[in-house]
């Protein structure tokens, strides 16, 4: 059974795609993390975001990238349209697809 975060989420949205690269099957991450001992206080649709695992990896509970994050996020709600399609210039987004392709 998949975890309270994660049923929230696709409640929402119906699927899980990263709404950074547009990826399917991505993790669920918690903007504002939870902490260790996993407060469900923190399964709420605005602190919840899908993210492929690469993205991740990369913003994942990373202070310097939290705002964007939650920016990014909280427009990704109202138009539900990848990154990648939206905003592909969007410099904080360029900085992930250099850690993942090289210098483009």
């Amino acid at each position: 059974m998949a975890g309270k975060h994660i049923q929230v989420y696709e409640s929402f949205f119906g699927e899980r795609i990263c709404e950074l690269t547009g990826a399917p099957h991505c993790d669920v991450h918690h903007i504002d993390a939870r902490g260790q001992g996993g407060r469900k206080s923190m399964d709420f649709i605005e602190n919840l975001m899908g993210l492929c695992r690469d993205a991740h990896n990369f913003y994942g509970d990373k202070k310097q990238y939290k705002q964007w994050l939650k920016e990014w996020h909280l427009q990704y709600m109202e138009h539900r349209t990848p990154m990648y399609i939206k905003l592909p210039d969007d410099p904080v987004f360029q900085e992930y697809l250099n850690y993942k392709y090289g210098t483009i």
